[in-house]
């Protein structure tokens, strides 16, 4: 059975009338969208002179705040264990001309687009016949149209695995990369991160 998606922004998700960010903001425009943006979101700085592929933002799960060395020491040492912890980087826009086919074909070589495939909490899991593949992928489509991509690193493939979550939300693809412990909070990191941009966009 097909995982069926009408990709509507949560409740909790919606656009707020009062921006998240006041004081010490980084003014950005992508793909039309304007964006203020706290400045501790940001690992690297923009480029005064626009030649940014995108915007790349570090913040912490659960609640997406800034991954400033304070909020990482806040957080207690179990839940980082090894690799990722709660670590969640965010690439705003930053893939010129990718659609979701080409970003499965890139992340999922070998696999079959086309579906249905099995279900994993309301993905489709996706196989691929390639034994140089090293990623194990989710998809979720609304009809024949996919609107959802992860692609986690296998077990037993690189020391910490991760996933990479793909969507498109306001004209611009989203990347989000995550530690694997976190896949079953798929659907919470996606709307969380809707949450934020919603937030932090200028009308």
């Amino acid at each position: 059975m097909t995982a069926v998606l009408a990709f509507m922004i949560p409740a909790h998700a919606e656009a707020r009338t009062e921006l998240a960010c006041k004081t010490d903001c980084v003014q950005v425009l992508v793909n039309g969208l304007h964006l203020s943006i706290p400045r501790p979101f940001f690992a690297y700085p923009p480029k005064e002179d626009g030649s940014d592929q995108g915007i790349f933002l570090k913040a912490l799960l659960p609640d997406i705040v800034p991954a400033t060395r304070n909020n990482q020491l806040a957080v207690p040492s179990e839940v980082w264990g090894q690799g990722w912890g709660p670590m969640l980087n965010l690439l705003i826009g930053g893939l010129r001309g990718a659609t979701m086919e080409s970003t499965f074909k890139a992340r999922l070589r070998g696999a079959t687009i086309e579906g249905p495939h099995a279900e994993w909490d309301g993905l489709e899991t996706v196989t691929s016949e390639d034994r140089n593949q090293r990623h194990d992928g989710f998809v979720l489509r609304e009809g024949n149209e996919l609107k959802l991509i992860i692609a986690c690193d296998m077990a037993g493939t690189v020391n910490f695995p991760s996933c990479s979550e793909f969507f498109f939300y306001q004209k611009s693809l989203v990347k989000l990369t995550f530690g694997r412990s976190h896949l079953a909070e798929w659907r919470q990191i996606r709307d969380h991160t809707i949450a934020l941009i919603n937030h932090m966009t200028v009308p």
